[in-house]
């Protein structure tokens, strides 16, 4: 097990918030008014992880130019953040969970892939008090995960050591955020990539249950 931790980096879809039932809503809506076939909502699942660019070029042709795709980007875009969430949900266990963290002085943040604006808005529906401190996602000049700058940028500016950190995540490209920012990961099984994809990925602590990661919280010295 990693040492103990007293800040957590969480990514949002598939860690956090199961999102897939809005996002395959979404991308379908766009699709079938582009003239494109809907796919089922599970077919979505291997597609999501490396931001909404990927997601819709393994859903559309390999024809598709680029312009197309860019076009298609803005609408899921508009569609997505004004209705981020009709079927998304926490995974249980999630808001004892922060609640926890929290009240034992830990600090949170979430770095995710997807639009940071409908990131915030997903969190302020399904969690009005999150106690997150950073929220970090998808915008103007950031590089997306697996790059890790955005969020060590901010580590540094806050005098974080690397060795206080904990990034937790669902899929292989958060095994590789966090090997590029050379910091302790621990993976959970709940979300959209299997324990054995995980550990293909070089992860090598896996969570099953959201309290387990209580293990990991740092006492907070008075």
């Amino acid at each position: 097990m990693p040492p103990l931790k007293n800040f957590f980096v969480f990514d949002l879809d598939g860690t956090l918030v199961d999102t897939l039932p809005d996002i395959a809503f979404h991308c379908n809506r766009i699709l079938e008014r582009a003239g494109y076939s809907r796919w089922p909502a599970e077919d979505y699942r291997e597609r999501l992880g490396w931001g909404l660019k990927e997601t819709l070029q393994l859903s559309l042709p390999p024809e598709t130019d680029g312009a197309e795709l860019a076009g298609l980007m803005d609408a899921f875009k508009s569609s997505y953040t004004a209705e981020p969430v009709i079927q998304s949900a926490l995974y249980p266990g999630i808001e004892p969970l922060l609640t926890t963290l929290h009240k034992r002085g830990c600090r949170l943040m979430v770095y995710t892939n997807k639009v940071e604006e409908t990131a915030r808005r997903i969190l302020d529906i399904l969690l009005p008090r999150h106690y997150f401190e950073a929220v970090l996602g998808a915008g103007e000049g950031r590089p997306h995960k697996p790059d890790p700058s955005a969020f060590l940028q901010y580590a540094d500016g806050t005098q974080l050591e690397k060795s206080a950190i904990l990034y937790v995540g669902d899929s292989p490209v958060d095994v590789e955020t966090a090997r590029r920012a050379e910091v302790d990961f621990a993976g959970v099984s709940w979300g959209y990539r299997s324990a054995a994809e995980l550990r293909k990925a070089g992860c090598q602590t896996i969570i099953s249950k959201t309290e387990e990661l209580l293990l990991f919280q740092k006492p907070k010295i008075f």
